[in-house]
């Protein structure tokens, strides 16, 4: 998204910060320069680009069985969707379906993953007419099995993470199979009276894609038949990191607005030697704190959304790890703290920081009961460092939320030792307003609610590492 930097007319010059796209500059007619109106996006367009893999589905042998514990937890987070393939027949319907109400009723969406069945044809050598007839039978059965939940469904997406060998094939063949998997859910959705419309994200790519362009140009087929192109993304750094040049890599599948269907951070410990159990440096990342995480859980909200792009953070619950150095096993917002699944029953589980983090920041997000607030500009001034970032929305209960941070690195991950933590300055942000507002400042990732009161100006709570959002209420 392009930005525009704004700048005051004072003598001092102060740099106002880094404002969202549309914004208009400071008017020459206001000489104090403490005015700029600023055209704010809707808050539940920021909340609705947030998203949560669940594995209601898993049941026996796994935590997932808990269904209601797994329930009042992702309620509890209270983001717009969930990601999870659809279950069939048997006891995983059954589990699927009474969680999925759930979440229906606390208003949360579905993006189910369709077309997983390409797995079965990975090794065998069909025709394109062999795969369109295999897919039309499998994918039908799911189509069957979402139908009842047509009006939680957020959108739906293509095969997962196609560009490994082992989901669909040799490459570059095996991408051959999945768009035509694409193909045929475009198909059949648009044919389906109760689900024509929906929105349809591409089938999902590994991390590694942005390395390997070429298989994103292979998969470009699917562009015809998709809403926005669909990636993971795992990188144990900033939510930047990397994040630039895979929407470039993926925007030659498709020029739409791109979902990330997994990403996040695993929290996984070290031994002495600051080992971990080995596995992909680049699909998993390297492990961060709990605290690391908590910071940059909800940067990654405003940082996807300022690139017209959705996250879905992997995943709702860690699996019990008596090593404590699967990184697989700690992607999770809530953490197990027993070694075995018999043992982890839902009283012995613990929400993390970053579960705590995002639960607020989508509370403050979604906002209150709705009374038609419009998406009208609001006058102020924003006396910040260049690095500071800053979005301005409202919400639909009128409130008005500022949020201000900055893109700056908490943990240095390191194979040889773990990694330590970096430095980060506190800066100072200010805020100007022609006339009194009632103000108060939100800090999701730690920091008690501060309410200032009716006032024209305020500066904020030193500004670090942290994502803080001002409430303004006229």
């Amino acid at each position: 998204m392009k930005r525009r930097t704004l700048l005051t007319a004072t003598g001092a010059g102060v740099l106002t910060g880094v404002l969202s796209p549309g914004l208009q500059p400071a008017s020459a007619a206001l000489p104090q320069a403490l005015r700029t109106d600023v055209g704010p996006v809707s808050s539940r367009d920021v909340w609705r680009r947030g998203g949560l893999n669940t594995k209601s589905s898993y049941g026996d042998g796994t935590v997932y069985m808990h269904t209601d514990a797994l329930a009042s937890h992702v309620t509890a987070w209270g983001g717009a969707y969930l990601r999870e393939v659809p279950s069939i027949s048997g006891p995983a319907k059954t589990r699927q379906g009474a969680f999925m109400r759930q979440m229906e009723a606390a208003d949360i969406g579905w993006m189910p993953t369709l077309g997983q069945s390409v797995q079965n044809i990975a090794g065998q050598d069909l025709t394109d007419t062999e795969i369109r007839a295999y897919a039309r039978q499998e994918v039908a059965k799911e189509l069957t099995a979402i139908r009842p939940y047509a009006s939680m469904l957020h959108s739906v997406e293509g095969p997962n993470e196609v560009d490994n060998p082992s989901n669909t094939g040799p490459m570059p063949g095996g991408l051959r199979k999945a768009t035509l998997f694409v193909e045929v859910i475009h198909e059949l959705i648009s044919a389906d009276s109760d689900l024509s419309g929906m929105q349809i994200f591409g089938c999902s790519t590994r991390t590694d894609i942005v390395d390997h362009p070429e298989l994103a140009e292979a998969l470009s087929g699917c562009g015809p038949y998709v809403d926005g192109p669909n990636a993971h993304l795992y990188v144990g750094r900033p939510p930047t990191d990397d994040l630039d040049r895979m929407l470039r890599t993926i925007s030659v599948i498709s020029p739409g607005r791109a979902m990330f269907s997994e990403g996040g951070y695993n929290n996984a410990g070290f031994d002495a030697n600051g080992n971990y159990i080995p596995g992909s440096l680049k699909m998993l990342g390297l492990p961060v704190p709990e605290s690391v995480a908590a910071s940059y859980g909800p940067r990654a909200t405003l940082e996807y959304f300022n690139r017209d792009a959705h996250f879905t953070k992997f995943e709702a619950l860690d699996d019990p790890d008596p090593t404590g150095r699967v990184r697989q096993a700690h992607f999770g917002l809530v953490a197990m703290t027993r070694d075995t699944v018999a043992a982890a029953t839902p009283d012995t589980w613990r929400r993390k920081p970053e579960h705590v983090a995002m639960a607020k920041l989508n509370a403050v997000l979604k906002g209150g009961t709705s009374v038609g607030a419009t998406l009208d500009p609001l006058s102020l001034r924003i006396d910040a460092p260049p690095d500071v970032k800053t979005l301005l929305m409202r919400r639909p209960d009128g409130h008005y939320l500022l949020a201000v941070w900055r893109d700056v690195s908490l943990w240095h991950g390191s194979r040889a030792d773990g990694g330590f933590a970096l430095p980060v300055s506190n800066e100072t942000v200010s805020v100007y307003f022609g006339t009194g507002r009632t103000l108060t400042t939100h800090r999701p990732s730690g920091g008690a609610v501060l309410a200032h009161g009716r006032r024209r100006n305020v500066t904020l709570p030193p500004l670090g590492a942290d994502l803080q959002l001002l409430e303004i209420v006229l």
